[in-house]
């Protein structure tokens, strides 16, 4: 076992023994053939079902798959699932508590039946109760008895006991190495800080032994009877400690007694459910059974991604107009026009200084009496028009003169060009802003969508929307629209000069054109779909992808490289698949574009070489014709094409607009009018009161509510203890607070405030949370403590001393803007958990809530802590702690016990203690077993003479255990004394004949 303060280097050790780190020096020596397993100190599972987490890629075996499922614990909360295990348990597990994702991580490692296991801090996350059945089922019977290497982070000093060696780490290095009995030779004081955290964890025992001391008399004169502790199902009944079956229903933990002291009856109920297993087990004949039939689609977490079918509706291009605005998009098609009038307007003129210039050639090289040629545009008062050949005489003896030609021609391609630029340059500044505008609203609906949105939709499907389809709109989009309305202009300069040099022209161009347009509407119909398709085929790419990185280090140690990898593939396969389909579809289109451009182009060159022979159109318009007849085959071509594209990038704007439309979490919540922003009160709340009147939660509509009807009252000021089995509803309860959660019905009142009469924004600004996992941003350590930059530093500092963290950031290069990288993960969680903590102190908030904070943490400075929450720091705050230690809360005003979603109990701790029939009082007793000898050497101030009527010396044979200082005598039920008295010390005269464990209680002599 490897255990140390926070920040140590505990993680890092693990990291370096799986290769993660860098080595700087030294080796790190493997044996070859050995498989690993690796359970991190955040659990990362799969957006898949819970037994494809536990499976992991292996064979499903009914038998050792059951086996693994009740070692972890994990039964009651099966049972709990719309479908079981075959339930998808979401990304990152978020349809799961903490300890349940803890023990599906360790459960997975269980299945694997690796050589070596390496547990970091696994325990940490779980109810005692639990983390003591998962700790003796999982770790010590299945792992460390069946010879596997176990290598575990722990806080829990209590189980140190049973380690063969216990490393130290401190400060980054190995302070102890060695048997847990040697450490008070080594280092007294880290051995009396152990014996003083058993001894605090042994606490509340004592008030429970206190308070109902008198269900363990029997009277017999002036000794109490020992008796022994037997395994037997017909003694249970008899014991006044088993709880009643109500209540023991409830805790809902096969295997587990309700009194964890009995560590018989735990052997005995693991007995019983082992030998269930078998008989079960010998019913299946199969040993891999599919129990997937009848699931549908209640059990399914993340839904599928929708995808519009049909045209994209008009509306979601008018709605792209107006992010790109609409001034911008009018100036932008008057720019084309000017543009593209001035380029036909360019080219009439080449080709009539083309005309001027071979009559003048003409007339010099042979000098004729008749009159030159002069071809003008002639418009007759009806509206006709033709090109006529003018026989108008000129001057002869004028000379021909270029030069006014070509200052025309250049004033114009210079006009053009700036025409060009301007038009393209608004078009895709328009189209930049649009883009924009449209990032902007999609992010700012993103971020105030409810939870349960985040639940069932992948990020790497968020990340979709964010990255590829901005990117369509931004840099594809606003290009592709620019080229459309070029090449549109393109085609009516090109139809309208034909139409005007050639009008027979129109007779082939207007059945032509209809061909186009049916292919063209053929062909989009196909494509468009197909874009579709390759846009929701990229989310699982990028979902695999984000899961893959966030889960390294675990796949890697598993040696899983290869399924994943296979995984990554599978989902390119999937998405390429579409868009080969596109590119094929493309090379279809092209093919009949090309032959419906060379009938085009034979149409224009039949009706201008018939115009020419006829001699009404000179050659250089003739010649001018068939080039715009070329170019409007050409940009016909492309229009077909880019009106395909245009609209296939429409569909990325129509994706975006489908999540900005999405409703917010404002819009969703059934709420009463909320007050202007100026009629709060910016003290708001001054007291700290809370008040539930009847509420039920729910994390949607559709779904059955996580509390139910549940009214309490915390006064003003209140340290308030949240506790209940794994899955109670305890992070629900506090997380309504800030209306995360649908109320269904009833009230939550703050400081005489319903909370739903108050903006989001101004509710939880005035209440602060450490959340179970810890939320670091990227940037400094000031900007995390102080996002809104008005704390001053010494109010940062001061909230980094009172969490102890003030050392560590003084040791950085640069404090407090010291770097935090993405996730925090240049700090440890135990860190980070801190961090947080110094956070909620520096806002001053009123009413605290602590998730978890300090389940990652060692029991040191989780007492430091409650000395905070407890001290000036706090003073006058209302504080709610969500903790799976009950020491944690036992010193707080009241606990509240929660169960299946109902509030069983709420009351102080020592009205629940002493109540043997309390919630509460179970989990405390299940929580702190009274294990004495939990290390070799007991001091006389280690039990107290009320601690010693119960306690249960446990001993192993080949074992001495040696007592000092304990005056008492010891009787086995047999009659035999194992212990004889020599004044001032006890110690083990014969073994016992039994070769497991033995279960001895004893009384004070």
């Amino acid at each position: 076992m490897v255990v140390g303060q926070v920040g140590a280097g505990k993680s890092s050790l693990l990291a370096a023994i799986l290769g993660e780190m860098v080595k700087v020096s030294g080796s790190v020596d493997w044996a070859s053939d050995v498989s690993v397993a690796y359970v991190s100190q955040s659990p990362w599972l799969l957006n898949a079902s819970l037994r494809e987490n536990i499976l992991f890629g292996s064979s499903y075996v009914w038998r050792k798959y059951k086996k693994v499922i009740t070692a972890c614990a994990l039964q009651p909360d099966i049972d709990q699932l719309p479908s079981g295990d075959l339930t998808e348990i979401g990304e990152k597990g978020l349809t799961l508590s903490g300890g349940q994702k803890q023990r599906v991580a360790l459960a997975r490692a269980l299945y694997s039946n690796a050589d070596v296991v390496i547990l970091d801090d696994p325990l940490a996350s779980l109810d005692p109760h639990v983390g003591r059945q998962v700790f003796e089922e999982a770790i010590m019977k299945r792992m460390v008895r069946r010879k596997k290497t176990v290598v575990m982070v722990t806080h829990h000093v209590q189980y140190l006991s049973h380690a063969g060696q216990v490393l130290v780490m401190a400060d980054g290095t190995v302070y102890y190495q060695g048997k847990v009995g040697d450490v008070k030779k080594f280092d007294p004081d880290l051995y009396e800080s152990w014996r003083k955290a058993i001894k605090d964890a042994r606490a509340t025992e004592h008030s429970i032994n206190t308070a109902a001391a008198s269900l363990y008399r029997i009277d017999s004169g002036d000794h109490l009877m020992v008796e022994r502790k037997h395994s037997s199902g017909s003694n249970m009944g008899h014991d006044p400690l088993v709880r009643p079956p109500s209540v023991q229903s409830q805790l809902s933990v096969p295997g587990l007694p309700i009194n964890a002291r009995k560590m018989s009856q735990m052997s005995h109920m693991s007995v019983m459910t082992e030998a269930s297993n078998e008989e079960l087990a010998e019913q299946e004949d199969e040993e891999t059974k599919d129990e997937t039939d009848g699931v549908g689609e209640k059990g399914q977490m993340v839904k599928q991604e929708h995808k519009e079918t049909g045209a994209v509706a008009f509306s979601v291009y008018l709605r792209y107009i107006r992010a790109c605005s609409v001034p911008l998009c009018i100036i932008s098609i008057i720019l084309q026009i000017i543009y593209h009038s001035i380029l036909v307007f360019s080219n009439f003129w080449l080709a009539q200084w083309s005309n001027y210039s071979d009559a003048a050639a003409r007339r010099k090289s042979q000098p004729s009496p008749h009159p030159v040629n002069l071809v003008h545009y002639n418009i007759s008062t009806n509206g006709s028009q033709s090109f006529i050949v003018d026989n108008q005489t000129s001057s002869q003896g004028v000379p021909f003169d270029n030069t006014h030609y070509m200052e025309v021609y250049a004033s114009l391609s210079c006009a053009s060009v700036i025409a060009a630029f301007l038009a393209t340059f608004i078009v895709l500044i328009s189209g930049t802003y649009g883009g924009k505008v449209l990032y902007i609203n999609m992010l700012r609906n993103v971020v105030h969508l409810p939870m349960r949105f985040f639940d069932t939709n992948p990020s790497g499907r968020i990340l979709n929307r964010f990255s590829a389809d901005i990117t369509a709109i931004d840099q594809r989009l606003s290009s592709f629209i620019e080229n459309l309305l070029r090449c549109v202009f393109y085609c009516l300069s090109a139809i309208v000069i034909n139409a005007v040099v050639t009008p027979w022209f129109l007779l082939a161009a207007v059945p032509l054109a209809i061909c186009y347009y049916l292919l063209q509407r053929f062909f989009r119909s196909t494509s468009r779909e197909l874009q579709r398709l390759d846009s929701v085929t990229k989310s699982p790419i990028f979902s695999h992808f984000s899961e893959s990185l966030a889960g390294l280090q675990t796949i890697r140690a598993f040696r899983a490289e290869k399924e994943f990898w296979r995984k990554a593939m599978h989902s390119i396969d999937t998405n390429i698949t579409p868009f080969l389909f596109l590119q094929t579809i493309n090379r279809w289109l092209g093919v009949r574009l090309d032959y419906m451009s060379c009938l085009l182009v034979f149409a224009s060159a039949v009706a201008s070489l018939s115009a020419g022979v006829t001699g009404n159109v000179e050659p250089a318009f003739i010649g001018l014709c068939i080039t715009y007849a070329l170019m409007i085959s050409g940009q016909l071509n492309w229009i077909v094409r880019i009106s395909a594209e245009v609209e296939m990038a429409m569909n990325s704007v129509e994706r975006v607009l489908e999540y900005t439309d999405e409703p917010c979490e404002v819009q969703k919540h059934n709420r009463k009018e909320e007050k202007k922003e100026s009629d709060y009160d910016e003290s708001w709340p001054s007291r700290g009161m809370v008040e539930f009147h009847e509420v039920s939660l729910a994390y949607a509509e559709d779904l059955d509510p996580v509390l139910n009807n549940a009214s309490f009252v915390i006064d003003p000021g209140e340290k308030i203890g949240v506790c209940g089995r794994t899955g109670s509803g305890k992070t629900s309860t506090v997380l309504s607070l800030f209306r995360v959660l649908n109320i269904v019905n009833g009230e939550i009142r703050i400081d005489n405030t319903d909370i739903t009469r108050i903006s989001l924004h101004h509710l939880r600004s005035r209440l602060a949370i450490i959340p179970q996992d810890p939320v670091l941003f990227s940037g400094t350590i000031r900007f995390n403590l102080d996002p809104e930059g008005i704390l001053s530093d010494d109010r940062l500092w001061a909230a980094l001393e009172a969490v102890q963290m003030k050392e560590f950031v003084q040791t950085l290069a640069e404090k407090l803007e010291a770097e935090v990288t993405e996730g925090g993960g240049n700090f440890s969680l135990g860190q980070r958990q801190l961090l947080c903590m110094a956070r909620a102190i520096a806002r001053n908030s009123r009413i605290v809530i602590l998730d978890e904070a300090t389940a990652s943490i060692d029991h040191g400075t989780d007492n430091k802590l409650q000395e905070i929450v407890h001290g000036p720091e706090f003073e006058g705050r209302t504080v709610i702690t969500i903790a799976h230690r009950i020491s944690t809360i036992k010193q707080y005003d009241r606990v509240m016990v929660l169960d299946n979603g109902f509030l069983l109990e709420f009351a102080s701790p020592n009205e629940l203690l002493a109540d043997p029939n309390s919630l509460f009082y179970s989990l405390a007793n299940a929580a702190e077993p009274s294990e004495a000898l939990e290390l070799d050497y007991v001091t006389e101030d280690m039990l107290s003479e009320p601690q010693m009527k119960d306690t249960i010396i446990k001993y192993n044979t080949g074992r001495h255990h040696l007592l000092q200082n304990v005056r008492c005598s010891i009787y086995c039920a047999t009659g035999e004394q194992p212990f004889s008295s020599t004044g001032t010390q006890y110690e083990m005269l014969n073994q016992p004949k039994s070769s497991q464990t033995s279960q001895l209680s004893f009384r004070m002599s």
